[in-house]
């Protein structure tokens, strides 16, 4: 079972509200936090609080989604050295 997947699943609230405190109040992007699916709400704070903006977030959650967590881990740290 998923660590990333499966682990802490969120209300949408929750969510949104954890997203809100990592974009210090940028609410540019929040119109795209329904598309995050509910058991992808963990990556996606995971990839935000590595500082990855909510767009490539999503991006990179959206495309992962099927994968296992090796090989997501591998994609996000690949997103993680592009960003530096």
């Amino acid at each position: 079972m998923s660590n990333f997947v499966y682990a802490g699943m969120m209300s949408y609230e929750e969510f949104e509200s954890k997203v809100c405190s990592l974009q210090n109040g940028d609410e540019d992007w929040l119109h795209v936090l329904p598309g995050v699916p509910a058991d992808h709400r963990m990556r996606f704070i995971k990839v935000l609080e590595s500082g990855i903006d909510i767009p490539l977030a999503f991006d990179l959650v959206l495309v992962t989604r099927t994968m296992e967590d090796a090989e997501f881990e591998k994609r996000w740290q690949e997103a993680r050295g592009k960003r530096k």
